[in-house]
């Protein structure tokens, strides 16, 4: 289980991001969930709380790679972790260093990734 540790969810899809929230939120994580990379952003730059970022690849606008650039340059040490049902998209995603999650992805394979990722943030 997570320990109040601060996930910020970036997702288009406004069931899908209801569904991923709930899950991080029964994983006892604190979820701000994002329609958006503006809405990243503006979280972001206003000092909110991000232990790690899940972000969607594929989004109107700024993909999920675009969005992890900067959040490289205001949060070096934030990991990302990249969700996509692209297979070949996530090989390019752990060329980028970024944490990989296959959609459609059950809780513990989730719980596995965030683990994952809160790992190499120290």
């Amino acid at each position: 289980m997570a320990h109040g540790q601060a996930v910020m969810l970036i997702e288009d899809n406004a069931d899908a991001r209801q569904m991923v929230a709930l899950m991080l939120e029964e994983l006892g994580y604190s979820v701000t969930a994002c329609a958006d990379v503006a809405q990243g952003i503006a979280h972001l730059s206003s000092g909110g709380v991000c232990d790690v970022v899940v972000t969607d690849l594929i989004m109107p606008g700024t993909s999920g790679l675009e969005f992890t650039t900067l959040v490289r340059r205001w949060r070096a040490k934030t990991p990302v972790v990249l969700m996509t049902g692209d297979e070949e998209a996530l090989e390019s995603a752990v060329d980028e260093g970024l944490i990989p999650l296959l959609k459609p992805f059950t809780i513990d394979q989730l719980r596995a990734v965030l683990a994952e990722a809160l790992r190499r943030r120290h």
